[in-house]
């Protein structure tokens, strides 16, 4: 299952990414993994998330590009990954990748090798189109796809986009 979502600006974004963090506390969803170039809106993207979560509003969220993740002391935690300058994998990232308690962000997981990626996740691709961005949604995995699912019905009942 694949959806799109337009987002025109922050306001957008912002109310994407509350839609979003609510329904994955809801379902337990824990796994994303975004992709996109310099700029597309991924680190900004982890930030709105993780400011929403309880513990989030003290969390200073940036990108983790020189030591490759950065941990919030969110309930549930969040781990945020950056594979941007990453030459080598370091095993805690690996162990992370396999931990259900924790919510966890990889940013740059085209350079993960796909056989270490869990077999349940969502896929976030960041599309710079003019001066929006476009979000494409993956799921991989029965409940990542119900959870897609439900999450294409939150903005039009919410008449948020």
């Amino acid at each position: 299952m694949c959806l799109s979502i337009e987002i025109s600006d922050l306001l957008d974004l912002k109310r994407v990414t509350t839609i979003l963090r609510d329904l994955s506390l809801k379902n337990k969803i824990r796994k994303f993994f975004l992709k996109g170039e310099l700029g597309a809106g991924k680190t900004t993207f982890v930030r709105l998330f993780v400011e929403g979560l309880p513990g989030g509003v003290n969390s200073e969220v940036s990108s983790p590009s020189f030591n490759l993740y950065n941990i919030y002391p969110t309930m549930p935690e969040v781990v945020h990954i950056d594979l941007y300058r990453c030459l080598d994998l370091e095993e805690e990232i690996l162990e992370y990748l396999l931990r259900e308690d924790i919510i966890i962000f990889v940013e740059w997981c085209d350079k993960l090798p796909f056989i270490y990626w869990p077999e349940e996740h969502i896929l976030i691709d960041f599309n710079i189109l003019d001066s929006k961005r476009i979000l494409k949604f993956k799921a991989r995995g029965r409940k990542y796809r119900m959870f897609i699912k439900e999450l294409d019905k939150k903005p039009k009942e919410q008449d948020l986009l």
